[in-house]
């Protein structure tokens, strides 16, 4: 009688480690972009404020036009050394997102970039494409990692197609 609750006490043990290690496996990892909201959430309950590193500074050096690829120059600096740094663009509606010559069929693009030096510019561009006229959005998630620790923001970059109303202006007549 002893062994036989020895062994279905064992066989459910079995079946339990079993369970766990499978459905374990089943777990989908957090995304960039997941990440950096859960880390601006526990931010914003810290009683100080917490003031982020890095400035992003962006510029759209021509017109943007519907259907045409435009790239967007994007300048960011540190005011403190980083061990790492990690930039996520997640496009809106109305919005593709290109790298070199061919669209991406994701929403979001990840740029990870190690030993950020303080007071150092740093360039890059992406690409994007307009598919419709009106107020388009990237939200860029930016990760800063300092030695231990782990800060994020978001930062919007806006682009306008088209006049902002989907019409065209006319002048007043007197």
């Amino acid at each position: 009688m002893l062994n036989k609750t020895i062994l279905a006490y064992l066989a459910l043990i079995f079946v339990l480690i079993t369970g766990i290690s499978c459905s374990a496996k089943n777990i989908k990892p957090l995304s960039e972009i997941e990440i950096a909201q859960q880390l601006i959430v526990e931010q914003e309950k810290q009683p100080d404020k917490i003031i982020h590193p890095v400035k992003i500074l962006y510029t759209q050096p021509e017109k943007a036009v519907i259907g045409r690829q435009l790239d967007i120059d994007i300048e960011l600096v540190s005011s403190q050394p980083l061990t790492g740094l990690t930039l996520t663009y997640e496009r809106s509606n109305g919005l593709d997102l290109t790298r070199n010559w061919y669209l991406l069929k994701q929403d979001s693009v990840v740029t990870r970039i190690k030993n950020i030096e303080a007071d150092k510019i740093y360039r890059q561009s992406i690409s994007i494409i307009p598919q419709k006229e009106g107020l388009l959005q990237i939200n860029l998630y930016i990760i800063a990692e300092l030695q231990q620790k782990k800060i994020a923001r978001q930062q919007t970059l806006n682009f306008s197609i088209g006049h902002p109303l989907g019409k065209a202006q006319t002048p007043a007549v007197p």
